[in-house]
């Protein structure tokens, strides 16, 4: 019996050190261990999955509008994230004390980003597909033209900023602006949550105690 208990420990958890207090007053032992959990399972089967599928969300911006698939597309990554998530969750410990673990709000956010992917989807697609005989509203005209200006500038293209200032806008253009302005935003958020999750498994989020 021990040397199958050892033999799981081996292979999920590594002794860290360990430790015998007697009490003086009481006839009792008290044992303490300093357990590590090897986490290359976790890696392999739940976080890197985790990661593909949240990338797999940038690139639906990347899909032609006149394919009908972008939708589908985005609500079938956002459903493949919610189905992992329940899966997921019976191999996490189902407590709040001292913290909710950080993978589980990393999935979390991932569902939300996922969410946020598929209303914008939805927006730009309007944008795109509205009938030319109803005139561009000025903040509109206004989006499209930052947008180009700033992508000008980052690209350095002149030719291309002559000709989208000859350019009548359209509500075509319209989608394809916001299609942009959405890609680039949701990519910094990955990003940025990414980041978040890895320097609070590496050195901790003070503010993520609280939750």
């Amino acid at each position: 019996m021990f040397c199958c208990v050892g033999t799981i420990h081996k292979k999920t958890w590594e002794l860290i050190e360990s430790s015998v207090t007697k009490n003086e007053d009481l006839q009792d032992l008290e044992f303490s261990m300093t357990l590590k959990r090897n986490p290359m399972f976790f890696v392999l089967n739940l976080i890197l999955p985790i990661c593909v599928m949240i990338t797999l969300n940038m690139f639906v911006f990347l899909l032609p509008p006149e394919s009908g698939e972008r939708v589908g597309y985005a609500v079938t990554v956002l459903l493949a994230i919610a189905v992992f998530l329940t899966i997921s969750s019976g191999n996490l410990p189902a407590t709040s004390s001292p913290r909710i673990p950080s993978i589980s709000l990393l999935l979390f956010a991932d569902v939300v980003i996922s969410a946020v992917i598929v209303l914008m989807v939805i927006l730009s697609l309007r944008y795109y597909h509205r009938d030319d005989n109803y005139p561009v509203s000025t903040f509109m005209r206004g989006f499209v033209n930052v947008s180009r200006i700033i992508r000008c500038k980052v690209c350095c293209c002149r030719r291309k900023q002559d000709k989208y200032n000859k350019d009548l806008i359209k509500w075509t253009d319209v989608g394809k602006e916001v299609d942009i302005v959405c890609g680039i935003f949701i990519t910094a958020v990955i990003c940025i949550v990414n980041a978040l999750y890895i320097i609070d498994v590496t050195v901790g989020l003070p503010g993520l105690d609280l939750l």
